[in-house]
C-alpha cells in the first residue's frame, strides 16, 4: 500500500518513502486519508482498538464481539479497500 501511496502523492512530512520509518504505520494511514485510499476513519479506529483489544485476550464473549464486528463493520471496510488497491495495480 506505501508504494500505491507513494505514487499517489507524497506523505504528510513532504518525504516519498515512508516503509523505513519507524513512524510509517500512522504516517501511512493519515496518507491513506489524504488520497482517498481509506474512508471512514471511526470505523478503521474502531478496528484497530479491536485488533488490539484481542491480541492477548481470551475472554470468549470479547472474541465473540469482536468476530461479529469484523462480519458487520470491518470486512466492508477492508474490501473496499481491496478494491480500491487492485484497482490501482
Amino acid at each position: 500500500m506505501s508504494s500505491i501511496v507513494s505514487r499517489r502523492g507524497r506523505c504528510a512530512s513532504g518525504e516519498r518513502s515512508i516503509s523505513h520509518r519507524p513512524e510509517a504505520e500512522t504516517m501511512l494511514d493519515m496518507n491513506g486519508f489524504e488520497t482517498g485510499l481509506i474512508v471512514d476513519g471511526h470505523t478503521w479506529l474502531k478496528a484497530l482498538e479491536s485488533r488490539n483489544l484481542t491480541t492477548h485476550t481470551y475472554d470468549e464473549d470479547t472474541a465473540d464481539r469482536v468476530e461479529s464486528e469484523i462480519r458487520i463493520s470491518y470486512y466492508p471496510l477492508l474490501r473496499q479497500l481491496y478494491i480500491k488497491l487492485k484497482d490501482e495495480i
